[in-house]
Order: structure tokens, then C-alpha cells, then sequence
């Protein structure tokens, strides 16, 4: 938390210190000095380079795509894609630029999840470089896995030339994680709350949870013959056996609620992993590539 406030200071302190540089160099010595706003960048000082890109030097320079490609940069550091993605494809095709911008939005797009645009955004450019053909074909090869399309993943990883060096590695770490999906065992919320309502536990065994599976079994099970044994030597309207048949439904109930979200929380965890996975090598073939 110190470490985080002391940062905060540290940006305040950056971005007063560059107010009053640009005020004291006066109006007329103003320039938009990219050099310096991609070293504030590869420094870290992502809040300096934004203020830096939102100052009037920058604002008024032409042509605009660099100053939107830092911008859309800068946003991808402070963890923007939306506002990142919305710089980017300021960027014309006539730009010297557009290649590389359209790869990062189309990378935004995949972050966000909007796997439909990130594939079509990238999949029609005719490229010459054969470093930017691999690292597009990668990339669409990502994005058809992230979409659970392991047949298109095949076609694009194919067509990757690998032996470019910023392909190569990501390639194996996208690789690998294709034959963990390709293996995974998917399974069912819905099957494991039934196993539960059949069987107290089931449910759990079934998602992998050993421990939670016999303690589930054992406490339904156990307030279930409680609560039969208080009806038949009580009778129901004792207040013994209200108390164990109500304790009873709510185990019985969780065990079955409890089975489902774990089936659900574990596949989650899985398409997260492998999400991270796949966006962490196509973004170091990117930065390899563009941000040297």
C-alpha cells in the first residue's frame, strides 16, 4: 500500500515537473518530442507519456499517427485496451504505421474478448514483410484458440513461419497450450449438481475434490439419519426434528449448489490460464517486433 501510494506521488511529482518544463520553455519553443515521450514509456512512466501526448505541441503536430500509436500504446501499459483500441484505428492504411497498429487493436479486441473482430480486423491484410506475415498468422492462430476453433488454430499455426526469431518461442508456448485444451477433460455443472442430489459428495469427487466430497457425504448423511431418527421416535412436530430436517435440506441443497459452482469456478480458471498463456506470447512477438 506504501509502495503504492509513494508511487502516486512519484507520477503527481513527474507530471508537475513536465507542467511547469513545458511553461518555462515558453509557448514558441514548444515541440511534440516523441523521442522522449517512447523513452518516458520504456521507463515505465506511462502517466508523464500520456501527459506529454495530451499537451497542445502534440495535439497541433502532423502528421497525428505517431502521437495516436503512443497513445494507443500507452493505454495498452495502463491496461486500456477500449481506449487503446480507439487510437489504433485512428490510423490509416496509408500509414507506415497501420501494420503494426492494426495488429495491437486486433490484440485489444482479443483481450476483450471480442474474438470475431480481432480475427477479421487482421485476417485480410496483405502484408510483404515475412516477420509481420508470422506474427499475424500466430496471432490469428491465438485468437482461433482462444475462440475454441482448434481447427482454424491448426490451419494458422501451419501457415507461422517459426523459424522467425520473435515467433519461435511464443509458438511453443502456443503450441503447448493447445494440446492442454486439446487433453482437458471438460465437465458438466449441471452432472455434478444431479451426482449431488443422487448421491451427497458425488458431486464433489466428480469435480476433482476428495476432501470436500467426504465431508459433504458424511454431514448430509449424518443429519439425514438424525433427522429420520427424531421423526420416528419424536414424531415430526418436534422441535428436535424440525431443527435437523431444516439443517439437513440446507446440506443437502449446498452440497448440490456447491458441486455445480465448482464445476464452474475450475473451467473458468482454465480458459483464464489458458487466455493468459496465449496473450502473453502474442504479446511478446508484438513488443519484440514493434517496440524495440
Amino acid at each position: 500500500m506504501q509502495t503504492k501510494k509513494l508511487r502516486n506521488k512519484e507520477n503527481i511529482a513527474g507530471i508537475l515537473l513536465l507542467f511547469f518544463s513545458v511553461l518555462a520553455a515558453g509557448q514558441e519553443k514548444m515541440h511534440c518530442d516523441l523521442r522522449f515521450i517512447n523513452h518516458l514509456m520504456n521507463k515505465g512512466n506511462y502517466y508523464e507519456a500520456l501527459f506529454l501526448l495530451n499537451s497542445a505541441a502534440c495535439l497541433q503536430s502532423e502528421p497525428k499517427d505517431s502521437s495516436w500509436f503512443l497513445k494507443g500504446l500507452t493505454f495498452m501499459s495502463l491496461n486500456s485496451p477500449d481506449s487503446s483500441t480507439q487510437y489504433l484505428l485512428k490510423i490509416e492504411p496509408q500509414s507506415p504505421l497501420f501494420i503494426k497498429s492494426s495488429l495491437y487493436a486486433s490484440y485489444n479486441y482479443a483481450e476483450l474478448g471480442s474474438y470475431e473482430k480481432a480475427a477479421s480486423l487482421i485476417s485480410g491484410m496483405v502484408l510483404i514483410d515475412q516477420e509481420a506475415i508470422a506474427i499475424r498468422d500466430l496471432q490469428l492462430a491465438g485468437i482461433s484458440l482462444l475462440r475454441d476453433d482448434p481447427a482454424m488454430f491448426e490451419a494458422y499455426f501451419e501457415k507461422a513461419d517459426k523459424t522467425q526469431p520473435l515467433v519461435s518461442v511464443p509458438s511453443v508456448n502456443l503450441l503447448k497450450a493447445a494440446e492442454g485444451v486439446r487433453t482437458h477433460r471438460r465437465k458438466s455443472a449441471f452432472l455434478a449438481g444431479v451426482l449431488s442430489g443422487i448421491v451427497p459428495g458425488a458431486g464433489k469427487l466428480y469435480a476433482g475434490k476428495k476432501g470436500e466430497a467426504l465431508a459433504s457425504f458424511l454431514a448430509t448423511t449424518g443429519l439425514g439419519l438424525v433427522t429420520w431418527e427424531n421423526y420416528h421416535k419424536k414424531g415430526p412436530e418436534n422441535y428436535m426434528t424440525i431443527i435437523s430436517g431444516t439443517l439437513f435440506i440446507v446440506s443437502y441443497s449446498a452440497g448440490i449448489y456447491g458441486s455445480a459452482l465448482s464445476i464452474r469456478i475450475s473451467e473458468t480458471k482454465f480458459k483464464e490460464d489458458v487466455k493468459r498463456t496465449v496473450l502473453l506470447n502474442l504479446r511478446i512477438s508484438l513488443d519484440g517486433a514493434y517496440r524495440r
